[in-house]
């Protein structure tokens, strides 16, 4: 199609460059945002590939030792005991690196 052909009018040429140079400034607008969300995205996925290297190096450990805590654990956290009827409980909350908070509730007998 050709402008000075009369193949177009003005008016869908005007029409058509105007929806361009919207279209333009759009992802120019936008760019930056995308580029942010996958500069994170490409670090979430280097994080989750560093998690699933670990987790396979410990798939069929016998021992627990301190360097595979260390490179699964973030912190552990453990709350004061608490005695309720005869029944003391403690929380043992453990977060995970990559994952976060699991909480445990430890239970032991009245005799503790």
């Amino acid at each position: 199609m050709d402008k000075s052909n009369g193949e177009i009018t003005a008016e869908e040429y005007n029409r058509f460059k105007f929806n361009l140079t919207k279209e333009k400034t759009d992802i120019q607008e936008n760019l930056p945002r995308l580029r942010r969300e996958l500069d994170l995205l490409q670090e979430v996925k280097l994080e989750m590939d560093e998690w699933m290297e670990l987790v396979e190096s410990c798939m069929n450990i016998e021992e627990l030792d301190r360097e595979t805590v260390k490179g699964l654990v973030d912190h552990i956290i453990v709350h004061e005991r608490v005695k309720v009827d005869d029944k003391t409980t403690q929380d043992i909350e453990i977060s995970y690196r990559f994952i976060g908070s699991i909480l445990s509730n430890a239970k032991e007998d009245a005799a503790s």
